[in-house]
């Protein structure tokens, strides 16, 4: 009886012993998880970051080119105005002294 309770009583401690190691296993790997999970959330949003900050710039990138291309068409519109006010001018002055020489005539 007593060697029955003295096995019995081994066996109860080596299997506590088994499931306190098996506990600690299960924390170490759940350590290990929760580690790489942060690493990879960090990794993540740091290429999340890195990819707008990219984003932002092309938008500035194509921003100043429509920018650029407004003020380019702006240019060349008021030369265009110039162009057409001068033809006016000269065909009013040509006109004029068409005009003139008709009279003098």
């Amino acid at each position: 009886e007593i060697e029955r309770r003295e096995k019995s009583a081994e066996h109860k401690e080596h299997t506590e012993e088994i499931f306190i190691k098996h506990q600690h296993e299960i924390q170490r790997r759940l350590k290990e998880m929760e580690l790489r999970d942060a690493k990879r959330k960090f990794r993540q949003a740091h290429k999340l970051k890195l990819k707008k900050k990219e984003m932002e710039r092309k938008q500035a990138l194509v921003a100043k080119r429509a920018a650029q291309q407004a003020k380019q068409y702006r240019k060349l519109e008021a030369k265009k105005r110039r162009e057409f006010h001068a033809k006016q001018r000269a065909n009013t002055i040509r006109r004029e002294r068409l005009e003139i020489e008709k009279e003098e005539e």
